[in-house]
């Protein structure tokens, strides 16, 4: 199959007759190849012939082992399939722990330093617990969090319409408030406004510059800067060395220099970016299977922090010193301010709407988690962000690269949320949506992953996006319903493991509390039944669970956690 864009600029994909893809050529003159196995699952990924990754799995399909130019990783599962350990190439390893009822109960990071969470009766974190610190929460009667009480003293609380969204929001530290927001909404739900105290103030307000288009909606000009592009749409220059960039085959960035500074990256065969290095500085970070970042080494092993998660969200860092640092977020998971563990603000942000950063306090300077934090999104700097499959751009709201699943995720490829940043992330860098009501939802995810790993160009080609009202398959190649996605599903292969996974992920999100048998009977073993999927109506959802269309938000969220790029 050969795919062609308005610039003239080709992708040719080929095909086993199983319609999986084997080879996926751009227009750089790189041919990333994919090998399978007698199950179905990717074993060897290569660049124009030469091996770049290899993969093990045990006998129930887990993913045992990963080899690529890094080293070998682990990964150690239980009988039950649950990830126990993973071993990484620079020796070092991280456990996790599950309780009775299989809920993630401890993670145990290099050197002993341990993470442990408490749940209640619905299967919901109410707290988490280190050395030297401790994060405790309540929830009113739909779920939502209502408050944390951090061991600082710096404690959050929440406050939520008829309609479970978020209406106000407030960090303090005893009586007085360092952030205070409330929302005000439009008919549709949309905010439309913020009024409160902020923890930073706004230090530049840039005027608007005019924007050039090309036909591929790239940026051919802005202000007086031309714009540059490759053969595979990835951005390489901007003029006046504003901007110089190199990609590596499966057009992630590897190299950029801006205003005579140069960062090379790394990443593994997983999809992670392991590897930033400017001049003598270098974070190594290390991952979970979801792409969780869990903690980071300096250029000569050392470890230099470790981070909490709570819910799936980032929570917390620690650092070898005995210095616990708390992330307090605002309705969409950007981070408002950090406190240490004597509950000072250390750390203040404030933003422009598509994520620039407008004004911030002195301290901290390396913290990598400030727009969009919480999901993952680590701030590279000058308004670029690392968010999983693509790198965005905050001073022209746009990604750098294509969007990796093509017009399936919607027909502008470069384009941020489209253009409604108050309301709407993209963590992943691959489809826009809502985020959470809550700021914290359910327990957190194993940290585990029941899919091939698979990243890069060849995404594009193996997707399927199960939407709320609609399906897209790349093994049929249609639409059906409407176009609303809620998840996409980044598969090697569409085979059995689909519905058992989604199975695992609800009763994870809801506990044995939401039994999973009461899944909507269509939800079969693509396999065995219906090709490509199905499609979910409203009544569907409300056969699923009572809670109705919160119930989306939380599967969309546990879906993400499951079947992530494979990085989540």
């Amino acid at each position: 199959m050969r795919t062609t864009d308005p610039l003239g600029q080709a992708q040719t994909i080929k095909r086993d007759p199983s319609g999986r893809p084997v080879e996926v050529a751009g227009g750089r003159g790189v041919n990333v190849g994919l090998v399978y196995g007698p199950d179905g699952d990717l074993v060897a990924k290569t660049y124009n012939g030469s091996k770049a990754a290899a993969y093990e799995f045990d006998a129930a399909n887990n993913l045992a082992r990963m080899q690529d130019s890094s080293g070998m990783y682990s990964f150690v599962n239980n009988p039950a399939g649950m990830l126990i350990a993973i071993h990484y190439p620079d020796g070092n390893q991280v456990s996790f722990v599950y309780d009775e009822v299989r809920s993630l109960s401890s993670v145990v990071y290099p050197g002993s330093f341990k993470v442990d969470y408490t749940y209640d009766r619905r299967d919901r974190v109410t707290k988490t617990a280190w050395q030297g610190g401790s994060i405790t929460y309540q929830y009113d009667g739909v779920g939502n969090v209502t408050s944390e009480t951090r061991s600082n003293g710096a404690d959050s609380v929440y406050s939520y319409d008829a309609r479970g969204r978020t209406v106000e929001l407030s960090h303090a530290r005893g009586s007085q408030p360092f952030a205070r927001i409330r929302y005000v909404r439009n008919a549709n739900g949309d905010i439309i406004s913020e009024t409160g105290v902020q923890p930073a103030a706004i230090e530049r307000a840039e005027a608007g510059e005019s924007v050039v288009f090309n036909a591929l909606d790239q940026v051919e000009r802005r202000g007086q800067d031309s714009y540059s592009y490759d053969a595979d749409g990835n951005l390489i220059a901007i003029s006046n060395g504003k901007w110089q960039a190199g990609y590596d085959p499966e057009n992630r960035l590897a190299e950029v220099t801006r205003e005579g500074q140069k960062t090379t990256y790394l990443y593994n065969g997983l999809g992670h970016r392991i590897q930033a290095a400017t001049g003598a500085t270098v974070r190594n970070y290390h991952y979970d299977l979801k792409g969780r970042l869990l903690f980071e080494t300096g250029g000569n092993g050392e470890i230099t922090r470790f981070y909490i998660y709570s819910g799936g969200l980032l929570a917390a860092c620690y650092t070898p010193d005995g210095q616990s640092y708390f992330y307090h977020f605002n309705h969409q998971g950007s981070t408002l301010a950090m406190t240490n563990t004597a509950g000072e603000v250390v750390a203040a942000y404030r933003y422009t709407p598509f994520g620039k950063i407008a004004g911030q306090s002195e301290g901290l300077k390396d913290n990598p988690f400030t727009f969009i934090g919480a999901y993952g999104v680590m701030d590279e700097g000058g308004g670029l962000y690392y968010m999983k499959n693509r790198y965005y751009d905050a001073v022209t709201g746009r990604f750098v690269q294509k969007d990796p699943l093509g017009i399936a995720a919607g027909l502008n490829l470069y384009g941020y949320v489209a253009n409604n940043p108050l309301n709407r992330i993209d963590p992943r860098g691959l489809i826009d949506r809502g985020f959470p009501n809550s700021m914290l939802t359910g327990k957190p995810p194993d940290p585990g992953a029941d899919l091939t790993p698979l990243s890069g160009p060849a995404v594009a080609t193996t997707n399927i996006a199960i939407g709320a009202y609609g399906v897209y398959s790349a093994v049929t190649g249609i639409m059906s319903g409407g176009s609303i996605p809620l998840a996409t599903f980044l598969l090697a292969v569409a085979g059995s493991r689909i519905y058992s996974t989604v199975k695992r992920a609800i009763n994870n999100e809801y506990g044995a509390e939401y039994k999973p048998s009461d899944i909507p009977k269509d939800l079969v073993d693509p396999t065995k039944g219906i090709r490509g999927g199905m499609s979910w109506t409203g009544q569907k959802w409300q056969e699923f669970n009572d809670w109705g269309a919160r119930t989306m938000g939380q599967l969309e969220n546990s879906i993400y956690q499951c079947y992530g790029v494979p990085n989540y």
